[in-house]
């Protein structure tokens, strides 16, 4: 039976710890302890992102995503997730500047702070998409027509750099939590189906046969278009000769600019066209030589299967 959706995200220890820790950071109003925490639960993040979308495996943990794992830092999660299609590429940009702060807080031991230049400079980097940013409170009234309304896009050029950070984390955990627990990814299957040498075959035939089908396929448009075009020509000269009956001369004008161009509309077609028919009829030589042997191999493998 699947997990209820709400008892994951609401009520998973998990979440709840990651939260409780972070809101006594704040309490704290440790700059560093912020930092580290706020670190700590998005690298953490990351990898039950990356175990929702990975195969279920009991070695995950140990030969992928722990310290020593291909994918135990803090960057190669962030980068493997991007590549996965798993973040956005400003969900991206705002991991990697949340991971420079840290970096920054975690490796120098002293007068480190939000007051710090250069993580003033990172922090005004932080993006959130409009209308992005989900509050805490939605300050409930009883219903009513005059509804309230509340701070979709909270991050200003003003705002201090310590909030900044806070609200760009509040924002990520958010996003990844929901990604998870609430609006899950399709999670990768483990690949069993065994590749006999007679599919191999019979994938390069099939292979070669769509090859040849799909040339033939685009001589065809190519060919519309060119009698589309033949067409338009045709109606462009009857209709310079009405004009010049007429004595029309802006029309016969107007009509000789069309003509012009159809032409070499017309030329155009023509060139890939004969590209086109070239190939094919190499592809069609290449196929009277390969595609025999192709059958004839599949023919001795499926006599040699046992």
């Amino acid at each position: 039976m699947e997990e209820n959706i709400f008892e994951k995200y609401t009520k998973n220890s998990k979440y709840r710890a990651y939260r409780k820790e972070f809101e006594k950071e704040i309490s704290n109003n440790s700059d560093r302890g912020i930092v580290l925490i706020c670190g700590s639960i998005i690298d953490s993040m990351l990898s039950e992102l990356l175990k929702a979308f990975l195969i279920k495996s009991d070695r995950i943990d140990k030969e992928v995503l722990n310290n020593n794992g291909i994918l135990g830092t803090f960057d190669s999660k962030i980068k493997i997730a991007y590549y996965l299609g798993l973040l956005s590429i400003e969900e991206r940009r705002n991991l990697e500047l949340l991971q420079k702060v840290r970096n920054k807080f975690a490796h120098i031991a002293l007068n480190i702070s939000f007051e710090d230049n250069d993580v003033s400079n990172i922090c005004s980097n932080f993006r959130i998409p409009k209308n992005g940013f989900l509050p805490q409170d939605m300050h409930f009234q009883e219903p009513s027509d005059d509804l309230p309304k509340v701070d979709l896009n909270p991050l200003k050029k003003n705002t201090p750099t310590k909030e900044k950070f806070i609200i760009v984390f509040r924002y990520l955990f958010t996003i990844l939590g929901d990604r998870i627990a609430v609006n899950k990814i399709e999670k990768r299957k483990e690949f069993n189906v065994t590749i006999t040498a007679d599919v191999l075959i019979e994938n390069q035939i099939n292979a070669y046969n769509r090859l040849l089908l799909r040339n033939e396929e685009v001589i065809k448009t190519i060919e519309k278009e060119l009698n589309d075009s033949l067409k338009q020509i045709d109606k462009l000269e009857i209709l310079k000769t009405s004009f010049i009956e007429k004595e029309a001369m802006s029309e016969i004008e107007n009509t000789e600019k069309l003509l012009k161009k159809a032409q070499k509309t017309k030329e155009a077609y023509n060139e890939i066209l004969e590209g086109a028919i070239k190939d094919n009829e190499l592809l069609k030589q290449f196929a009277i030589h390969y595609l025999p042997k192709q059958e004839y191999s599949l023919k001795v493998i499926q006599n040699s299967m046992k």
